[in-house]
């Protein structure tokens, strides 16, 4: 145990020296360089150096949380929504600061995805922008927590948007088989998976169908 401990503090020491020598071995010139490449904006909002870069009509992944936060599945779903857009050739940015949410940083982006938002994580204003970005015609996806009561509960718009409003979840068991039927024949989203498919997931209640101007893809049979 002895020989372990004294190789942890070696270790330790190590990385300590490591640090302290890359910090001496960095010049003025390129601290410089790195101020220069990602400006403070007033509110302190710092884009890092690969904004430059990135194309416009990029795709933003936001996953702040204020309530419960689902850590894998947001770990899980921006891999992979990162992985789909690297594939299209299309701009990936993912933050948990909501000081993204003002109309002149949004102009970089055509597609907004609320990874599993939680709680009131934007302010009024912060509202105002992602409201004035859909309705000029940018992308959004809403996926799994956005769509429970945390955000509409205190923000109509957004509960307008769902056309419904979340009620709970089954606690026991959480996660449970059941059918999933296909609304929309044809649509490219439900191609060839055929008039139904049982699924194991986390089933959410909702206060009513949503009506309007929507496509209902696909529904449940609360009987399975």
């Amino acid at each position: 145990m002895k020989r372990i401990a004294r190789f942890m503090c070696a270790s330790a020491f190590f990385l300590s020296a490591c640090s302290v020598a890359a910090e001496l071995e960095s010049t003025p010139q390129e601290s410089a360089e790195v101020s220069r490449a990602a400006p403070s904006e007033g509110d302190g909002f710092v884009w890092p150096m690969s904004y430059e870069y990135m194309p416009d009509g990029a795709v933003l992944v936001f996953s702040a949380t204020q309530g419960w936060r689902h850590d894998s599945g947001i770990s899980a779903s921006s891999a992979f929504r990162a992985r789909v857009t690297d594939d299209a050739g299309r701009g990936f940015f993912m933050t948990e600061d909501a000081r993204i949410f003002r109309k002149d940083r949004l102009k970089k982006f055509s597609v907004i995805i609320l990874n599993s938002p939680t709680g009131r994580v934007l302010d009024a204003d912060q509202q105002k922008a992602l409201q004035a970005f859909v309705e000029a015609g940018g992308g959004l996806i809403a996926q799994h927590a956005a769509g429970d009561s945390s955000l509409a509960d205190h923000w109509l718009w957004w509960e307008q948007q769902l056309g419904t409003k979340f009620v709970s979840h089954p606690a026991d068991p959480q996660f449970q088989d059941a059918d999933v039927v296909t609304l929309a024949q044809g649509h490219p989203v439900m191609d060839e998976l055929g008039d139904r498919f049982n699924q194991n997931d986390e089933w959410y209640t909702f206060t009513r169908v949503p009506e309007g101007e929507v496509v209902l893809l696909a529904g449940l049979d609360e009987s399975t």
